[in-house]
């Protein structure tokens, strides 16, 4: 491969047991950009196809990122993935908000809404009164954080928990 690459020729690459032409090698950061932008537009593409519809675009574009990784196209922790959870992906979702109709959400929702508040006010308090009885102590100043992180897991899953995680820069957060 590397005699290949320094020739002039295509860059090879093994995905999955099998060796491939690269056009662009994802070891550096534009094949990165290119993998994730590449996720993204099919995540987009997908939206107009009745299972993209079904799935939602966002899901798409998570699993062909997902599937690039698994296949050995993206490397393992590349520095590009923490510049899209720090500043693109925080920024979409205001711009994602601010099209969305509260009213038809509201109306649609229904009692689920209620529901669902409903749930995370008695999951606050479930938390809140689970580390009065049974306080952290062994975590000492971060049982508080941790216990809020299990508490936004509970309500809005495990993203909600790995982002307390990392943005309370716990102990912890490495595993979550």
């Amino acid at each position: 491969a590397a005699a290949a690459a320094a020739a002039g020729g295509p860059c090879l690459a093994k995905v999955g047991g099998i060796t491939l032409p690269q056009l662009v090698p994802a070891s550096g950061p534009w094949g990165v950009w290119a993998g994730l932008i590449c996720a993204g537009a099919f995540g987009l593409w997908s939206e107009r196809t009745r299972l993209g519809k079904e799935l939602s675009g966002a899901l798409v574009a998570t699993l062909a990122g997902m599937a690039l990784a698994n296949l050995g196209y993206l490397p393992p922790h590349p520095k590009e993935a923490d510049l899209v959870f720090k500043y693109i992906l925080p920024l979409a979702i205001p711009l994602l908000l601010f099209s969305a109709n509260i009213a038809r959400i509201l109306s649609e929702t229904g009692t689920l809404l209620l529901a669902f508040l409903l749930g995370t006010v008695t999951t606050v308090i479930s938390s809140w009164a689970a580390m009065v009885i049974f306080p952290l102590r062994a975590l000492g100043d971060e049982g508080w954080k941790i216990a809020a992180a299990l508490t936004a897991r509970h309500i809005g899953g495990a993203v909600n928990y790995m982002v307390r995680g990392w943005g309370w820069g716990s102990r912890l957060s490495g595993s979550c």
